[in-house]
């Protein structure tokens, strides 16, 4: 894959390097740098890393980075300004599709925690995503989830996606008053944000949590080439992202404060929400779904015939994983917290 601007952190953020070598172990913390694509509820761990020091127990000094949109994150971590990315399953299945060396090494989230709601206007008037035919969809990019996310619905219900219209429109806020301005009808949003929505009058037409569909929602990825130079660095940001998500689970008020911060809200039940959904939709056991990946991989496919012979072992190393299971280290945590 072709690497367009190299400096997309390390000029604009004042980043010289992934990783230090494997020699500053011995010189106290090794400086690495996470990024994410999104402010998203499942990237939880990331954040709960950083407040209760988890990278430093590990020997890390982490700058964590928001690097909006999942390509431009991809791009980031191909051109080695990234030891790390909080992506979702799909950038690292397209870059896999033309060469490059990104392969996820746990998975967060493996479905869609997305509720799809309507306008005000189009309250009675759409009540099922068997009303969807003939309405205008409001997304971020064409190719986002919040695309994929009405796709996998649609499929579900035998409803082609082609009968209804896609329109590109941006971020929640702006799909929300796309949706007053009577400009779109619907939009799919990220549980816990729908609840502001309905607060103010968005009726829910599919709470798409409940249908039951696979798909690579948040995922951690890392280069191949690197996991191989700075394995025990690799380790490190293993063992700290797992230890984060059994905090969360067991800390709930924490994670609750971390959350608050995270999404720069003091809404109780908005919280209060996100909290369950982290316990309730994120995966038990770290590991990427193949259902999801190849339901990802069959999407994709109807627009970019490189990612047709993929298969989901393809894009998954669970090396690193399967490591920490045989040292004991999951076990670990789960008793220690009591998971």
């Amino acid at each position: 894959m072709r690497i367009h601007r190299r400096w997309i952190i390390s000029a604009a953020l004042g980043i010289s390097l992934a990783v230090q070598p494997a020699w500053a172990w011995a010189q106290g913390l090794v400086k690495v740098t996470v990024v994410y694509s999104a402010v998203d509820g499942t990237n939880l761990p990331l954040k709960i890393a950083e407040e209760a020091k988890l990278f430093d127990k590990y020997g890390l000094e982490a700058n964590v980075v928001l690097i909006r949109g999942g390509a431009t994150t991809m791009q980031a971590l191909l051109a080695g300004e990234a030891a790390a990315a909080f992506i979702g399953g799909t950038p690292v299945i397209l870059a896999k599709a033309v060469g490059g060396e990104a392969k996820i090494v746990l998975g967060l989230s493996n479905a869609l925690p997305y509720q799809i709601v309507a306008a005000p206007s189009m309250l009675g008037k759409i009540t099922r995503i068997e009303d969807l035919k003939g309405k205008r969809v409001a997304i971020s990019t064409r190719g986002a989830e919040s695309e994929s996310v009405v796709k996998q619905a649609l499929h579900k219900y035998k409803i082609n996606p082609r009968e209804v219209a896609f329109l590109q429109i941006g971020e929640s806020g702006e799909r929300l008053a796309a949706l007053k301005a009577g400009s779109a009808d619907v939009t799919p949003l990220p549980t816990p944000q729908h609840l502001r929505a309905i607060k103010d009058g968005f009726p829910v037409i599919m709470d798409v949590t409940k249908e039951g569909l696979e798909w690579p929602h948040t995922v951690i990825a890392m280069r191949e080439s690197w996991v191989r130079q700075q394995p025990k660095v690799a380790e490190a940001l293993m063992k700290t992202f797992v230890e984060a998500t059994y905090y969360g689970w067991a800390n709930k008020a924490f994670t609750k404060k971390v959350l608050a911060k995270y999404i720069k809200s003091d809404d109780d039940e908005v919280l209060e929400q996100g909290y369950r959904d982290f316990l309730e939709h994120q995966a038990k056991d770290f590991r990427p779904g193949s259902a999801g990946i190849q339901a990802a991989i069959e999407e994709l496919t109807e627009s970019n015939p490189n990612v047709k012979n993929l298969k989901p072992q393809d894009v998954v190393d669970p090396s690193l994983l399967d490591q920490l299971e045989r040292s004991g280290f999951v076990k670990e945590m789960a008793a220690r917290y009591r998971r």
